[in-house]
């Protein structure tokens, strides 16, 4: 996961103030929301989050991932 952000590929979900990103293993992007508690040790993890959502951005030609956490 990278560095926390209130920026993300859309509006942040009711109770969330994070966004973070990384990669799946066949690097793919995958963007989950946060809290304020998960937000603060969510930097340089490996976690296991479960897609819930295929977004794609036509402009920049690429698709990503919405998650959450498992």
């Amino acid at each position: 996961l990278e560095r926390p952000s209130r920026k993300g590929p859309r509006a942040l979900p009711e109770g969330k103030t994070f966004w973070v990103s990384g990669y799946t293993p066949n690097y793919l992007k995958m963007w989950v929301a946060l809290d304020e508690t998960e937000a603060q040790d969510a930097r340089n993890r490996i976690v296991s989050v479960r897609h819930v959502e295929v977004i794609s951005d036509a402009a920049a030609g690429e698709a990503s991932f919405i998650g959450v956490f498992q």
